[in-house]
């Protein structure tokens, strides 16, 4: 089982190299992220093989979030703009070597529900640390 750090919540006053970086220190396996796009995709592969770390996801640009935008691949007459959000994703991925991309899909307002989540297992409270960490 792997602890992967969400960079999109942890240590963003830092770049997400130095994230990386945190992560890394703060014995984490892996890390995810929302946007990495605004860092050059070299940039991201070169902190993950300085760390060993490796990048479990990430996410598809969600359009224009100033204009209520929080994804766009259910948004009818945005099917351009959402395969290209796809194929950058891809592209940034493989540079990083990422496993997995999250499509943000966002329904149109009309059909937006919220729904509760109920999980079945209780998750750690905390990563495991590995041989050799103190804090």
């Amino acid at each position: 089982m792997k602890f992967s750090a969400n960079l999109g919540f942890l240590w963003t006053e830092l770049s997400l190299p130095e994230a990386i970086d945190a992560a890394a220190a703060a014995g984490f396996d892996a890390v995810e992220c929302h946007w990495p796009y605004d860092t050059p995709a070299q940039e991201v592969a070169a902190a993950l093989g300085r760390t060993g770390l490796e990048m479990l996801a990430l996410n598809t640009r969600r359009g224009d979030p100033g204009a209520g935008d929080n994804g766009l691949a259910a948004l009818p007459g945005r099917t351009r703009e959402a395969r290209a959000a796809i194929d950058e994703a891809i592209a940034y991925a493989r540079a990083v070597g990422a496993a997995s991309i999250h499509v943000m899909p966002v329904l149109p307002r009309a059909r937006r529900r919220m729904r509760p989540i109920a999980t079945t297992s209780p998750m750690p409270a905390a990563p495991p640390r590995r041989m050799g960490s103190q804090s």
